[in-house]
């Protein structure tokens, strides 16, 4: 029986996985930092935050637009958007060339980047599910 390492090393025979995201000496990337990982869980944990991060993927959208494509209510959809601004992952756009400002919201680089981990971590569960765990829903 060999651990979950790429080395084939069981995992009480060495050090194991090392913590806080470093990399270690063999080249192999340790464990996040459990505060770090629950943080972005945090971020990412609400109802409509990753359908409003997904919505933006492909372009900015103003506010009604934004509401329309999600179903998010107003209200709703504006502390989604200031978390997630404060958190430097979605831009806040002001247009004062127009009359009247249009205002328009769209993912910054760490946003894109974020979704793309997203992802990738979805794609692992669908490929690799553990025996014993839920099997994935459809969404």
């Amino acid at each position: 029986m060999t651990g979950t390492g790429d080395t084939g090393e069981a995992p009480w025979r060495g050090e194991g996985p090392r913590r806080g995201g470093t990399e270690a000496a063999s080249g192999d990337v340790g464990l996040p930092d459990v505060s770090s990982a629950r943080a972005v869980i945090g971020i990412i944990s609400g109802k409509w935050d990753l359908t409003v991060l997904v919505e933006l993927w492909s372009q900015g959208r103003g506010h009604a637009e934004l509401g329309r494509a999600t179903g998010v209510e107003r209200k709703q959809l504006t502390r989604v958007l200031r978390r997630l601004e404060g958190a430097r992952l979605v831009d806040r756009m002001v247009d004062t060339e127009r009359s009247p400002v249009r205002v328009r919201y769209g993912l910054t680089r760490r946003g894109r980047e974020l979704l793309r981990s997203v992802d990738e971590l979805a794609r692992w569960w669908v490929t690799a599910p553990v025996e014993g765990a839920p099997a994935p829903r459809e969404a």
